[in-house]
């Protein structure tokens, strides 16, 4: 599974701080300084995400009955999403 959700939704994964950090500790790169510096990167993306309340993911109308209900990212997603993925 590609971590998808941090880049946009589907914008240039080039630009993700995960395939970033990745690509920097394989063997054929070995560059330890961008590895770090994807990790503060995604450090300052889940900080931002800490301080936000998250979406429930349900539309109410008027009289407060629920008119559209829709999968939304917790905390844990976006934890995941930054970290599964980086291994040397």
């Amino acid at each position: 599974m590609r971590a998808r959700g941090l880049d946009g939704g589907g914008a240039d994964r080039r630009a993700n701080p995960v395939d970033i950090a990745s690509r920097a500790l394989s063997p054929a790169i070995n560059d330890p300084t961008t590895a770090v510096l994807a990790l503060d990167q995604l450090h300052r993306l889940l900080r931002h995400v800490g301080e936000k309340q998250l979406e429930v993911g349900r539309v109410l109308d008027g009289r407060g009955r629920l008119r559209l209900a829709y999968p939304t990212r917790q905390w844990e997603d976006f934890v995941g999403l930054a970290v599964s993925e980086i291994r040397p």
